[in-house]
């Protein structure tokens, strides 16, 4: 196994001249070994330092439930986006992640903001309407009084008919 690893060698001459060296484990500490024979400085030892690996940059984790709900009432009617929730939180963040990360981040989101979405319903006293801005989801909350909830989501109902029908 010690063979598998690669170490370099670099030697400053006078006149500014390099040799580079790269070889195995066992040739490299043979070579410092009959070089050291020879020169009249002597090391005491010799030391391996293992790679570490970097600390990732930035974790995502999913906001806490109170920024997420101060966020969403915030909005005028409570009106938002999961991917407007995402870019306000993490802003430029997210091109340092891999996909599956956004991803899982974006799901946690959603799953917080469901059940957010629920209890202001419920404390509220209303009802919540989604429609389509593009590929975004867009949801937007309506107080009960009556019949004006039932005639926005039938509104969104015909526009996402519409929409379908164009497509």
């Amino acid at each position: 196994m010690n063979n598998q690893v690669k170490i370099k060698i670099i030697f400053y001459l006078p006149d500014d001249q390099t040799i580079q060296v790269e070889t195995n484990r066992d040739k490299a500490f043979s070579l410092l070994d009959s070089l050291l024979e020879r020169s009249s400085t002597r090391l005491t030892s010799i030391t391996e330092t293992p790679r570490e690996e970097p600390a990732p940059i930035f974790t995502l984790k999913v906001p806490d439930r109170s920024q997420l709900e101060d966020f969403i009432k915030s909005q005028p009617d409570y009106k938002f986006a999961v991917e407007a929730i995402t870019q306000h939180f993490f802003r430029d963040e997210l091109d340092k992640h891999k996909e599956e990360d956004i991803d899982r981040l974006v799901g946690g989101i959603r799953t917080k903001v469901n059940r957010i979405r629920e209890a202001i319903a419920k404390s509220e006293k209303g009802q919540w309407i989604n429609s389509y801005e593009g590929k975004s989801k867009v949801f937007k909350f309506i107080k009960d009084s009556g019949g004006e909830v039932k005639q926005n989501q039938q509104e969104n109902d015909e526009t996402k008919q519409l929409t379908i029908a164009s497509n």
